[in-house]
């Protein structure tokens, strides 16, 4: 595979499945590329993007969640994130903004 092309999976991953940093890593080594090559593909995802991407699928999950227990929220906001390859602050920022905002006011 080309670098064009392997910076295009890691894209589509990142765009339809929400997947960054861990995730796409493992998902790029599992394809038998190097570290260094996965690096250079990783480094495209931009932090805003990467934030923003977070938030949005944030969004989507918790109005999904019929429980009013914020920690039992935030635990599940935080899981689905983590194990989308998102660094913890990302979590953290994306999460507390979420319950802080004024449609979730009431959680």
């Amino acid at each position: 595979m080309t670098l064009r092309l392997l910076a295009l999976f890691a894209r589509g991953r990142f765009e339809a499945g929400g997947k960054t940093g861990s995730a796409l890593k493992m998902d790029l080594s599992r394809k038998g590329l190097s570290s260094q090559i996965i690096a250079q593909v990783l480094s495209e995802i931009d932090v805003e993007e990467e934030y923003s991407r977070a938030h949005a699928l944030a969004e989507k999950k918790i109005r999904s969640l019929t429980m009013r227990d914020r920690q039992v929220i935030r635990r599940r906001l935080f899981s689905m994130l983590a194990r989308k390859g998102y660094p913890p602050h990302v979590c953290i920022r994306v999460i507390e903004e979420l319950l802080e905002s004024e449609d979730y006011g009431e959680l």
